[in-house]
């Protein structure tokens, strides 16, 4: 079992991204963690009943479901970071 960490809580804004990557990827690459635990860390990092943690939590607890719920969240802020810019552009 791994000790409790303290993360910047990430609830889905787009600025709170890169500063919520940054630290949390050290965990992402982390070769001696297990992807379930990654799960529960990424789990833990989202604010409690954020669009974040919801999102998250429409995985399974899994080591497979780990890299797909990810995935998918870094496709998601792509997308609203891409729809944001085009916005910006009107």
């Amino acid at each position: 079992m791994f000790p409790q960490l303290e993360f910047r809580k990430f609830c889905c804004n787009i600025e709170d991204w890169m500063p919520f990557w940054c630290q949390f990827q050290k965990i992402d690459q982390e070769e001696e963690i297990l992807p379930d635990d990654k799960f529960r860390y990424l789990l833990q990092a989202t604010l409690a009943e954020s669009r974040a943690t919801k999102f998250v939590e429409t995985y399974p607890l899994s080591s497979e479901n780990y890299w797909k719920a990810v995935a998918r969240l870094k496709a998601k802020l792509a997308e609203i970071c891409w729809w944001r810019c085009m916005w910006e552009k009107f």
